[in-house]
């Protein structure tokens, strides 16, 4: 057996010396970079930091099984709910609101999926189609109605939707959450379909522009907000003659996961809806 040759104590102090001197190092290297990781944070605006925080925490839902298909549901004494998803996103955004909604008692919600490869002409077709799903596998009668909440461009999807007029006749309520109704600057930085069909001067707003100021028999109730940075000018998300709802504070991705939203949404579908204006 080898024998073990014992470090001189003066060599025993060197090595932790020296191994102190580097762990505080480490420490204090730890700590600069935390503190500038903290200071870069803070130095980004709040709004911002709101849009970053929240995505993450949507794109968990979209780990959550979707439904595939239209099925019957008990009535719950409340209209059928559908609920249309935006930009890249997925029916499962959607989920925290509908669990809301189900502990308040209103649980025949049904949520569409929209492909992101669908153009926003293709997704008011989609709307459409989902809709008379829903009415045929709950057997309701042929003048039976719906409510719609939208997010972003759902909501865009969603009035396309209404220039069909029997499709109109099946709405009560469309609120949107979100929704650039006049386009956002935003859209500038895309290449896609969609992207182009959310910019300003793009033909679709030239068509939306044609039910303002809003009178149609559908009630329309618009969430919007200031701090919201994908819909640029923020009150775009506004609609003239509508009933506007501003959420303080709100980002794009707040509506879905704020309860404050799911409560006031839930307010707004309980309201008697106001009589259109004529003329």
């Amino acid at each position: 057996m080898r024998e073990q040759v014992a470090m001189p104590d003066e060599t025993k102090k060197r090595v932790a010396a020296a191994a102190l001197t580097a762990g505080r190092a480490f420490t204090r290297g730890l700590l600069w970079g935390a503190g500038k990781a903290a200071y870069g944070y803070r130095a980004i605006d709040p709004d911002v930091q709101r849009h970053l925080v929240h995505g993450p925490v949507v794109g968990l839902g979209m780990l959550l099984p979707r439904e595939r298909s239209v099925v019957a549901k008990p009535d719950d004494g409340y209209l059928p709910l559908i609920l249309v998803h935006g930009m890249a996103g997925d029916p499962t955004n959607f989920y925290a609101m509908r669990a809301y909604f189900a502990a308040m008692g209103r649980r025949r919600v049904y949520a569409v999926y929209l492909s992101d490869e669908a153009d926003v002409e293709a997704m008011a077709i989609r709307i459409r189609s989902f809709v008379e799903e829903v009415v045929s596998a709950n057997g309701l009668e042929a003048n039976a109605k719906v409510d719609v909440v939208a997010h972003s461009q759902g909501g865009i999807a969603s009035r396309l939707a209404l220039e069909e007029p029997a499709f109109a006749a099946r709405i009560a309520t469309l609120v949107t959450l979100g929704t650039p109704h006049a386009g956002t600057y935003v859209a500038r930085f895309t290449a896609t379909r969609q992207g182009g069909d959310l910019r300003r001067e793009s033909p679709v707003f030239a068509r939306l522009a044609t039910q303002l100021p809003w009178r149609s028999s559908v009630r329309l109730v618009a969430f919007w907000s200031s701090s919201d940075l994908l819909v640029l000018p923020a009150d775009s998300a506004a609609v003239e003659g509508a009933e506007n709802i501003e959420m303080v504070g709100y980002s794009h991705l707040s509506y879905l996961i704020a309860p404050k939203c799911w409560q006031r949404v839930w307010e707004v579908l309980l309201a008697t809806p106001a009589e259109p204006p004529t003329g």
